[in-house]
């Protein structure tokens, strides 16, 4: 069984609701972190999405939009619990690749994104 860095209710209430209004828009002012959680989210989703090819470059992408949303609010500066689960979901995607990497399945190689 995973660890679940953030549950399913806690992410639809504190990140994908706050970000997206009711009506499907974005909004305008966000919390870093919680947008960093928010594409650490997809990147998962998008690197383990059986439908999907197993070098998707879409993962990659939201993993880089999560850093650099990251990066916006330092986490040694700035503590938030959205910022911990970002790290930790950041911890989970590298650990995947890593998987990857080592059963030989076309990955990209983990080397060139992680470098925090």
């Amino acid at each position: 069984m995973w660890y679940t860095p953030i549950p399913e209710n806690d992410f639809f209430e504190s990140v994908f609701r706050p970000i997206y209004n009711q009506d499907g828009t974005f909004q305008t002012s966000i919390n870093a972190h919680r947008l960093a959680v928010l594409f650490m989210v997809l990147a998962i989703g998008t690197l383990l999405d059986l439908d999907r090819a197993a070098q998707n470059p879409e993962s990659m992408q939201y993993y880089q939009l999560a850093r650099a949303a990251l990066a916006l609010d330092p986490i040694l500066e700035e503590q938030t619990i959205a910022g911990i689960q970002a790290l930790v979901n950041l911890h989970v995607i590298c650990l995947f690749l890593n998987v990857l990497r080592m059963f030989s399945i076309s990955a990209p190689d983990v080397s060139l994104y992680v470098s925090i």
